[in-house]
């Protein structure tokens, strides 16, 4: 069982679109002047953007490290319709088509859409498809960390 409270993927936002380029500006993150394009990226996909920033973070810290420096991934994805594959990972143009597409993905997490039968609706367990224990990740850890810093974002606006 989690120790930390879980969060649905598909939601209102649960910070305003001020408090999530803030996060970024505080982080260092070079996807700072795209904020409002990242937020409502995933507002328009139903996503909290809370979700999609606790990921950003936890992937890349805020873009600052990692793959995502030079391939302006949010969630260091691997496939996508839309955009190429450099590396084993896929490459955005910018900072904001990253965030669109992870949204895009998440969405479908979200849905319950990503493997038949497995719950991938909240930050507790999409972690054992988005980022599994066999690429050197700790599930329960991950989700943890995610609904850690959503809580803590949410009460502080």
């Amino acid at each position: 069982m989690a120790s930390t409270p879980d969060y649905t993927i598909l939601h209102a936002p649960r910070i305003s679109e001020a408090k999530f380029a803030a996060i970024l500006r505080d982080g260092r993150s070079p996807a700072y002047p795209d904020a409002p394009a990242c937020y409502r990226a995933a507002v328009a996909r139903g996503v909290d953007p809370a979700v999609l920033l606790a990921i950003f973070r936890k992937e890349s810290s805020y873009g600052r490290a990692g793959r995502a420096r030079g391939n302006r991934s949010w969630g260091n994805l691997r496939r996508s319709p839309d955009y190429p594959t450099v590396n084993a990972f896929v490459k955005y143009p910018s900072w904001s088509a990253g965030a669109s597409d992870a949204a895009r993905l998440l969405a479908i997490y979200g849905r319950n859409q990503i493997r038949k039968g497995k719950n991938t609706s909240t930050v507790q367990t999409m972690p054992y498809v988005w980022a599994p224990a066999s690429d050197g990740n700790g599930p329960d850890r991950y989700g943890d960390q995610l609904a850690r810093w959503i809580k803590g974002w949410s009460r502080s606006e």
